[in-house]
């Protein structure tokens, strides 16, 4: 049998670079796209820095009403400052590799007052001055998979770490939400007894509590 805990771990340790090479720029791919690959030594680990206290799903919830609610909008924010973002709030403890990777593919807000829809995608080294980490959530199940909370304090990246803005935001979610529909929009699943609209379209019940 495998370990499906440290699987997960192994496949986010590549989510930003992945992510810098699905962009095309090249001087991030030679900067560290092509390091990660020739790396035998652990030296870098990625995360997948998205949940936040107050946040889950909410940043896949793109082209539904809740997406441009402006009363909702992450918690880490993003402020464009000379040639600098200055990033600031926290990740949430289920962050998949948190507290032992060494950058980190992160969810941003750029633009509170466009809700969900204002926000971004940046690579962050996690060495950088302003970054701190939780403690490894202990689990009762998955323990293989490190999970654990990274804090922004005043954390300056370049610009060009910036690999979606609020312009290209939108489109890079519904990527993924998006999988369960057909092409026309309709429900796949529309024959599963449960479903709160049988025959809706997913993002109609995306925002469902029950």
């Amino acid at each position: 049998m495998g370990s499906s805990d440290f699987a997960a771990g192994l496949a986010v340790t590549g989510f930003p670079f992945a992510m810098i090479a699905a962009t095309g720029n090249k001087a991030l791919i030679e900067e560290w796209v092509k390091p990660f690959v020739a790396d035998k030594d652990a030296h870098y680990v990625g995360c997948w820095a998205i949940t936040e206290p107050d946040h889950g799903s909410d940043t896949f919830m793109a082209s539904t009403p809740q997406f441009f609610d402006p009363t909702i909008s992450g918690q880490v924010t993003a402020r464009a400052e000379r040639e600098d973002y200055v990033i600031n709030g926290q990740k949430a403890a289920w962050v998949s590799n948190g507290t032992i990777a060494t950058h980190a593919l992160t969810y941003l807000t750029l633009d509170p007052s466009k809700g969900m829809a204002g926000g971004g995608v940046a690579f962050i080294p996690l060495n950088l001055p302003g970054v701190s980490k939780g403690t490894p959530v202990d689990k009762m199940g998955q323990r293989a998979l490190n999970q654990g909370s990274i804090h922004f304090t005043n954390v300056r990246i370049p610009k060009r770490y910036l690999l979606f803005d609020t312009a290209s935001y939108e489109a890079y979610p519904q990527s993924d939400t998006r999988a369960d529909q057909r092409s026309d929009g309709s429900d796949l699943y529309r024959s599963r007894p449960g479903r709160l609209r049988t025959g809706a379209r997913l993002y109609q019940n995306q925002a469902s509590r029950r």
